[in-house]
């Protein structure tokens, strides 16, 4: 399954990655980027942002996903920030984020 694949909940994606969940990561170097989506709730006002650190498409014990959520455009003060260091706890961080975002007034 690719990320671009997820089920949102209406987010609009955006992203250029072929980033996969069934894929090990040492496959998927490339597609391994500070900038790998957003997602946009403009209903919320809100953005989920993922990207890869550091942002050298290398794979070391200090590499990780973080997953940001970002609301009213504030990036100095993210509502969430996840953090992970495998293609599978990535999903589960996006699933969260999403739910986060559901959850906004």
């Amino acid at each position: 399954m690719f990320l671009k694949d997820l089920n949102f909940l209406g987010g609009i994606y955006r992203g250029n990655t072929e980033l996969r969940f069934d894929k090990p990561l040492e496959e998927q170097l490339i597609e391994l980027t500070q900038d790998i989506c957003q997602i946009e709730y403009k209903e919320k006002n809100s953005i989920i942002d993922v990207g890869w650190f550091p942002i050298d498409m290398t794979i070391t014990n200090n590499s990780h996903f973080k997953v940001y959520v970002i609301q009213n455009s504030n990036w100095e003060n993210p509502i969430t920030v996840y953090s992970c260091y495998d293609i599978g706890n990535l999903k589960n961080s996006i699933q969260e984020a999403i739910n986060n975002i559901q959850n906004l007034t």
